[in-house]
């Protein structure tokens, strides 16, 4: 233990503290240049710098705590504030709970998937060069930035290069923190949401008979949800009653009195609770089950339902990712809150590995829904191997049959690298929910959890390469005194 050399006054920090070690290895310059570019204007507020508001959102999702509770850590934890670019220690709260929000809003997704090339690129575990320009002294330079940002162009190099390195590719859904919706709840809360909004759009609160109309909702939606049993005939009945008053309550915002008064806010709840009342009517009518776009929230209304068909879940609701891996490191190939086909996402997840790395990849790991013609055509041209079993009928020679099956076996547990990612990034780094309320900040967050991933897999390595050579130099120590003894 000692007085760190690049000054955190008043604290003994120890140099092999993991925070103090990813701080290193973190594109501060990046995370700068990216944060900077938001602040065009003179006026304002003191911005906070661009390593506090990044530096909290990867702690959220490394602590995977509330923003509350992050405070709180940051507030009684020295190494935390050291990763945050502290000076000295200070018992005080660093920010406001409410600057959360306003962090999560500086960075879009493209921005985040920068910053995380950017990590996965900066390895501690390599010595750095002497064409290295890095002044700032965290393992990140400039040079890194323009690696990341610009892709390869050079045709001629690219051509010569063979196919090198391992793809695996698999897609998983991002669970959302919304309410298991059913239709009659659904209605209930589109009711109460178009009441809370009449109230706010005159000022006052509502008038008798509107109030009369909401218990009759209220009493429609328990005689549902608190009965044990319910018959189809029933739920009906009590669904077409919520469908009626809620075409009361939308039309109430028709008035010329109110019109006028509306808040953009209000507009675009009414836009989505007529959304809800037209699939709720039409699904109504029909007597189906499904229909296309259904909104399931009333205050997240870009969350879709994604059919999974797992034994657990069927049915799951929030974003769908597509995600790649090599050698251990996850990037987001693809992200949507309507459900897509993720073998539609095989090709270009190729193409950027190409710029990344300058060729293609020597063979893809994948499962059995990524082995369609298009794709097994896009692998064969660019010759690319991929696992699974050849099209057609099986060869006839037993023993080639058996290596065959015997590499297939193999292959599959080397895909379970990309299942183990997302049980990891599910387990421990809060993608088995996500908390954020926004389209965009969900999306951030979600990347914001692989670049946490990322990070402690560069720690990972440092570890391993330690020990490896401590137990190096412990073989060849005791191999000696083994020798002189002998």
């Amino acid at each position: 233990m000692y007085e760190y050399p690049n000054g955190f006054h008043g604290a003994k920090i120890d140099p092999s503290n993991r925070w103090v070690i990813m701080s290193q290895n973190m594109p501060w310059d990046l995370i700068e240049k990216i944060y900077a570019a938001k602040f065009t204007g003179p006026r304002g507020n003191r911005a906070f710098s661009s390593r506090l508001a990044f530096g909290a959102l990867f702690l959220k999702k490394a602590l995977n705590v509330s923003d509350a509770d992050l405070i709180e850590l940051i507030r009684e934890n020295p190494y935390l504030q050291f990763f945050l670019g502290f000076d000295e220690f200070s018992s005080e709260p660093p920010f406001d709970l409410s600057m959360m929000s306003y962090f999560r809003q500086r960075f879009t997704l493209e921005e985040m998937n920068l910053i995380n090339e950017a990590i996965i690129a900066s390895d501690p575990t390599k010595k750095p060069t002497s064409d290295d320009n890095d002044d700032s002294g965290n393992g990140h330079s400039l040079k890194d930035d323009a690696h990341v940002s610009e892709p390869n162009t050079s045709s001629d190099q690219n051509s010569e290069l063979a196919n090198s390195g391992t793809l695996i590719l698999d897609a998983t859904c991002i669970p959302q923190d919304i309410h298991f919706p059913t239709d009659i709840r659904l209605l209930y809360e589109a009711v109460c949401s178009a009441m809370r909004h009449l109230e706010k759009t005159r000022g006052k609160s509502v008038t008798k008979s509107q109030k009369a109309l909401l218990n009759q909702a209220r009493q429609a939606y328990l005689s549902i949800s608190k009965s044990k049993k319910n018959t189809p005939v029933q739920f009906r009945e009590k669904q077409g009653i919520l469908l009626k008053l809620l075409k009361r309550c939308l039309g109430f915002f028709e008035s010329p009195s109110l019109s006028k008064n509306i808040s953009p806010t209000t507009l675009e709840t009414i836009k989505t609770l007529t959304r809800i009342y037209d699939q709720q009517l039409e699904m109504w009518k029909s007597k189906i089950n499904r229909v296309d776009h259904r909104i399931v929230s009333v205050s997240q209304p870009w969350v879709r339902p994604i059919k999974r068909g797992k034994a657990s879940v069927n049915t799951e609701f929030g974003a769908k990712i597509a995600i790649s891996t090599v050698d251990g490191f996850a990037r987001m190939e693809h992200v949507s809150f309507e459900n897509f086909n993720e073998a539609l996402t095989l090709q270009e997840s190729v193409e950027r590995y190409k710029d990344r790395t300058g060729a293609y990849p020597e063979r893809i790991l994948a499962d059995k829904i990524y082995r369609n013609k298009a794709n097994l055509a896009f692998c064969k041209s660019h010759n690319i191997r991929m696992n699974g079993p050849a099209l057609g009928r099986p060869t006839k020679d037993l023993k080639l049959r058996q290596q065959q099956r015997e590499a297939e076996v193999k292959e599959a547990g080397e895909r379970n690298m990309v299942e183990a990612k997302i049980g990891e990034g599910k387990r421990k780094y809060g993608l088995d929910r996500i908390m954020e309320r926004t389209q965009q900040t969900t999306e951030v967050m979600i990347c914001v959890s692989l670049a946490v991933m990322n990070s402690f897999r560069h720690l990972r390595k440092l570890l391993a390469s330690f020990f490896s050579k401590r137990a190096t130099l412990i073989y060849y120590i005791t191999y000696e005194v083994y020798a002189f003894a002998s």
